[in-house]
C-alpha cells in the first residue's frame, strides 16, 4: 500500500469510527453528543457521507428544515445518486413551503428510483398544492396504483380543462375503487358540472351511503334535486350537509333557495342570517338575504344587506 493510500485509509477509518460512535450515542438518545461526534468526523473528512446525512437527518427529525437541507445537499454531493438524501431534502423543502425546491429535489430522487410510488405520490401532492397541474399528470405516469393518485390526477386534468381525459380517469377509478365514497362523488361532480342533474344524483347517493359523514355529496345531491324542482328532498340533503358541517355556507345558501322556492321566505331569512353570523366575510349569503328581506317587505334591511354584499365583493 502506498503512503498516500495508507493515509487516506487511516483518514477515512478515523471518520468512520467517530460516525459510528455518534450513531451509538444517538441510539441512546444522547443527541448533542452524537452531533458533536459527527461534526468531529467532518473535521477529519469534510465529505464524510454518513456524518453529513446523520446531521441532516437529526435536523430533519427536529424540524430544523433549512439546516437539514444544507446537510442533505452536502451529503448528495459527497455521494451522488443517494436516494435518501435527495428524498429528505425534498421533504424538508416541502415543510418550508418551498414547492419548487421540493419538486426539484424529488426529480433527482426519481431519477435514482423511477418506480418509487411513494415518491411519485409525494411529488403529485406537492405539485397539486403549487397548482402545477401538468406536473401532477406527468408524475402520475405509470403510478396510477392508489386511490389518492387517481384523485389528484382527476383534479389536475379537470383544472387543465381536459374533460375527456378526466372522464376516462373517473371511469377507471370507478372500476378500481367501486366502494370509495370520494370516487363516487367525483363521478357525480363531473355530471353535475355538465348540467346532467338527474344522472349525477345516484352517484351522490352512493357516496353518502358509503360515507354518511361526507358532507359534500349531501350538498351536491341537494343542489341537483333543487334543479330538478324537487325542493322538499333538496331541503333534506342541505340540512344533512349542515348537520355534518355547521359552517358550510354553500349548503345554507342552497337551503335558503329551496325554502324560497317553497314559498318559505321567513325560513330562508333565518337560514341566511345564521350563515352571515358564521361566515361574516362571505358576500353570497348577504346578497341572497337582501332579496329575501325585499320579498318580506323589509326594505331597510334589504338595502343594508345589499350594500354589505357589494362591499364584501369589492375586497375579495
Amino acid at each position: 500500500m502506498t503512503a498516500w493510500l495508507l493515509a487516506f485509509w487511516l483518514w477515512q477509518a478515523g471518520a468512520d469510527e467517530l460516525a459510528e460512535q455518534g450513531r451509538e450515542r444517538a441510539a441512546a438518545g444522547r443527541m448533542e453528543e452524537a452531533a458533536a461526534l459527527w461534526r468531529k468526523a467532518l473535521g477529519v473528512a469534510p465529505n464524510h457521507y454518513a456524518s453529513l446525512f446523520n446531521l441532516g437527518f437529526m435536523a430533519w427529525q427536529q424540524k430544523r428544515d433549512a439546516e437539514a437541507v444544507g446537510w442533505f445537499e452536502r451529503a448528495a454531493r459527497a455521494q451522488p445518486g443517494d436516494f435518501n438524501a435527495l428524498y429528505l431534502a425534498g421533504s424538508a423543502s416541502s415543510r418550508q413551503g418551498k414547492s419548487a425546491e421540493a419538486i426539484a429535489w424529488w426529480r433527482r430522487a426519481l431519477a435514482v428510483q423511477p418506480a418509487n410510488a411513494k415518491l411519485r405520490l409525494a411529488m403529485a401532492a406537492e405539485s397539486t398544492r403549487a397548482k402545477r397541474f401538468r406536473d401532477v399528470v406527468e408524475v402520475s405516469e405509470g403510478a396510477l396504483d392508489s386511490e389518492a393518485m387517481f384523485l389528484m390526477v382527476i383534479a389536475a386534468r379537470r383544472a387543465l380543462g381536459e374533460m375527456d381525459q378526466t372522464a376516462g380517469l373517473v371511469n377507471r377509478a370507478l372500476e378500481r375503487f367501486p366502494n370509495s365514497a370520494r370516487v363516487q362523488f367525483e363521478a357525480g361532480y363531473d355530471l353535475h358540472r355538465a348540467g346532467q342533474w338527474q344522472r349525477s344524483t345516484p352517484y351522490f347517493e352512493r357516496a353518502t351511503a358509503l360515507d354518511p359523514a361526507y358532507e359534500e355529496p349531501h350538498y351536491y345531491r341537494g343542489d341537483a334535486l333543487f334543479r330538478q324542482d324537487r325542493y322538499g328532498a333538496a331541503v333534506e340533503s342541505f340540512l344533512e350537509a349542515i348537520r355534518i358541517r355547521p359552517d358550510y355556507t354553500l349548503a345554507r345558501v342552497g337551503l335558503a333557495r329551496a325554502y324560497l322556492a317553497m314559498g318559505k321566505a321567513a325560513e330562508a331569512a333565518t337560514t341566511l342570517e345564521e350563515a352571515t353570523r358564521l361566515d361574516p366575510e362571505n358576500p353570497q349569503p348577504f346578497a341572497l338575504l337582501a332579496q329575501v328581506y325585499f320579498r318580506l317587505g323589509q326594505s331597510d334591511k334589504a338595502q343594508a344587506a345589499k350594500v354589505l354584499a357589494q362591499r364584501l365583493r369589492a375586497v375579495r
